[in-house]
């Protein structure tokens, strides 16, 4: 009898002891099952209490590396403002998707909205805009297995695996509908406000080279702000830089002397020369990249100001060196428009240079008297002041913000292109005509460009 019972004891304190081994198991695999079972004898209680304590302990504590490593993820895929992936997300799921596939599409929105409102409204109102902008545009992609970003600070992109072109550009113009939309009901009046940039693909490829494609394509949409929409297939893309590549590229040729020029000449009704039009170019390896391949991105990247200086010290030289050449027109960017030490520089060349106003003038885009009017009167003045000439580029873009022409009065407006090519819209004459007569009324040249 004794033996019997000796013998279901130690039944009991095995099982315990296979107990704890299983459970043992399952804690090495991060498998929780709960507390094991308190059996009767005080030994084995004692030890399951504590293997008890210590499987709580570990779980809750394999909880909380769980839930870290979920925010830590988190902070390194999700932009805070707009709630969608960021950058690393987008090239994260880029990637991804090229491992398995390389068919479908690449849509980039680039807003340049989003500054106007930071830097007119404020942060918060500006973090809204962003945010609701993000929202709507998830809330009307109406696409299977679509991934939506924000690429940077005023760059949305969607990638759409295994879609089809005419698929994608309903995504598109579904994009630009909601900036429209969203824009009317903040009552700001930019027509530019917004370009988009689609990419069909269709064969290997990696992430940065499709992005940079994507850049390209959304350079394109850019220089047609009437329809700022464009479409490429990767098949039929060059091999093609992205900004940073671009950026460097610029610098080489400025280190380098790579920069050429060309020199188209702008005549009146009578064929008498107006001026010469400079024309950039960079020319390496039998390779020739044209400035509108390339200012777009320099400009994202703030390098305009380089490219600038470098152009305008280039010629100042050659018309001190060549007296009979020239008036010329030499375009200025954006960025060095809004940059204090470009003014700076460029008065103290102007002084120093005053014996050439009559054969230089400096084209300055619309944008910039629209978008930056403080800075942009810093400059005229400084030119005004040095009797150099001055023109203004894309006139007509903002058709409800001429006033800018009564206040600069420049010496002529370049049409913008949109407004020149197939006149065979009678809307389109119609405005030409009115933008033109605006310009006349207050004896400003105007010249269309083809």
């Amino acid at each position: 009898m004794l033996g019997l019972l000796a013998l279901l004891m130690l039944k009991r304190k095995l099982r315990s002891i296979s107990q704890i081994a299983a459970q043992y198991s399952n804690i090495v695999n991060n498998q929780f099952s709960g507390p094991l079972p308190i059996p009767l004898d005080k030994e084995g209680r004692d030890i399951t209490k504590m293997i008890n304590h210590l499987i709580a302990q570990l779980e809750a504590n394999f909880k909380r590396q769980a839930t870290e490593a979920i925010k830590l993820k988190e902070q390194a895929y999700r932009d805070n403002v707009s709630s969608l992936g960021n950058r690393h997300y987008f090239i994260n799921q880029l990637n991804s998707w090229l491992s398995d596939s390389h068919q479908g599409g690449l849509i980039i929105l680039k807003s340049t909205l989003i500054d106007d409102i930071y830097r007119e409204a404020g942060f918060e109102i500006g973090d809204k805009f962003v945010h609701s902008l993000a929202e709507e545009l998830n809330a009307n992609i109406i696409h299977s297995d679509v991934t939506l970003a924000r690429l940077s600070y005023d760059e949305f992109a969607v990638l759409a695996p295994n879609i089809t072109a005419e698929k994608l550009k309903v995504i598109a113009e579904s994009m630009h509908t909601v900036h429209s939309e969203l824009q009317q009901r903040h009552h700001i009046d930019y027509p530019d406000s917004v370009s988009i940039g689609m990419l069909v693909v269709h064969q290997p490829s990696t992430a940065s080279q499709l992005l940079a494609q994507l850049d390209n394509v959304l350079a394109k949409a850019a220089l047609t702000p009437a329809e700022p929409l464009a479409i490429a297939d990767d098949s039929q893309q060059p091999i093609s830089f992205g900004k940073q590549q671009w950026k460097s590229l610029l610098l080489e040729a400025i280190d380098n002397n790579l920069i050429q020029y060309s020199y188209q000449p702008v005549a009146d009704d009578n064929n008498n020369i107006l001026h010469y039009e400079v024309f950039s170019e960079i020319r390496k390896n039998n390779q020739q990249y044209g400035a509108s391949q390339f200012l777009g991105a320099i400009e994202d990247v703030g390098a305009g100001v380089q490219f600038d200086r470098h152009v305008i010290a280039h010629h100042i030289n050659m018309l001190n060196a060549n007296p009979s050449f020239g008036p010329i027109a030499i375009n200025v960017t954006s960025n060095s428009v809004s940059d204090p030490a470009f003014i700076r520089w460029l008065t103290e060349l102007m002084e120093r240079n005053q014996r050439l106003s009559s054969r230089i003038y400096f084209e300055i885009p619309e944008t910039s008297f629209v978008r930056t009017p403080d800075s942009c009167s810093l400059l005229c003045s400084a030119i005004r002041f040095y009797k150099f000439g001055m023109g203004v580029d894309n006139y007509g873009r903002y058709l409800k913000s001429l006033d800018y022409l009564r206040e600069f009065r420049p010496d002529y407006v370049k049409i913008d292109f949109s407004y020149t090519h197939q006149l065979n819209d009678q809307v389109k004459i119609n405005l030409l005509s009115s933008i033109s007569r605006t310009a006349h009324s207050l004896n400003i040249t105007t010249i269309a460009t083809r």
